[in-house]
């Protein structure tokens, strides 16, 4: 079995080192592939699965707020795809916004991570992923 993939989709320079941070913490040193908004994400996500030449993740860590597309146009656009690849996406956002809460479930979100509180959030939502055992080195 291969270990799991990241994408973390952040603009921010000092909350992508705060994830690599937390990582780090949690003894996962599993790749984490960046792209800097959603038009970069999505590039990546919409791949066919039977693409094998595509580099496709088994974990999003989705921020909600950036330039050009933020994160809930990603998901949108991402609903719309036919032929998808499997992944689980992970909120990773500032907003604790009830509204924001809501609208991600939506798009059948794994889980809605807070960043002030991420080592903590990261912790639980992984410890609930069918393949932890995969993660931790």
């Amino acid at each position: 079995m291969k270990p799991l993939t990241f994408l973390a989709v952040e603009d921010d320079d000092v909350d992508m080192m705060s994830i690599r941070r937390a990582f780090k913490q949690l003894k996962i040193d599993n790749e984490i592939q960046r792209a800097i908004d959603g038009i970069e994400a999505f590039e990546i996500l919409k791949s066919p699965k039977d693409n094998e030449d595509a580099n496709h993740p088994d974990i999003v860590l989705l921020d909600l707020n950036m330039p050009r597309m933020n994160g809930l146009e990603l998901l949108e656009e991402l609903s719309t795809l036919e032929d998808k690849p499997n992944y689980e996406v992970f909120i990773l956002t500032t907003s604790n916004s009830d509204q924001d809460i809501i609208r991600t479930h939506k798009y059948g979100v794994s889980g809605y991570i807070l960043k002030e509180d991420l080592f903590e959030g990261l912790h639980e939502a992984f410890s609930q992923l069918d393949n932890h055992r995969l993660l931790l080195s």
